[in-house]
């Protein structure tokens, strides 16, 4: 799933993360995430995160999927 994320950039050359947002989960990876500088979007149930970087991509859904909260889309 992760290696799906990172397979190509969306076209403004950003990798897109969607997480699903639960209560306790996404307070706790809103946390990891603020030395990352990502984009945070919040619509409705789901976050998305879009970062240039793949390794910071990478760290950031690997997380979330230990979270059990990384979105298939």
């Amino acid at each position: 799933m992760v290696d799906e994320i990172l397979r190509r950039p969306d076209p403004s050359g950003r990798y897109v993360i969607v997480v699903r947002r639960t209560s306790t989960s996404w307070e706790e990876l809103k946390k990891l995430l603020k030395g990352y500088g990502l984009e945070v979007e919040e619509a409705g149930d789901v976050v998305i995160l879009r970062t240039r970087s793949r390794r910071i991509a990478r760290e950031v859904a690997l997380q979330a999927l230990k979270m059990g909260i990384l979105d298939s889309g």
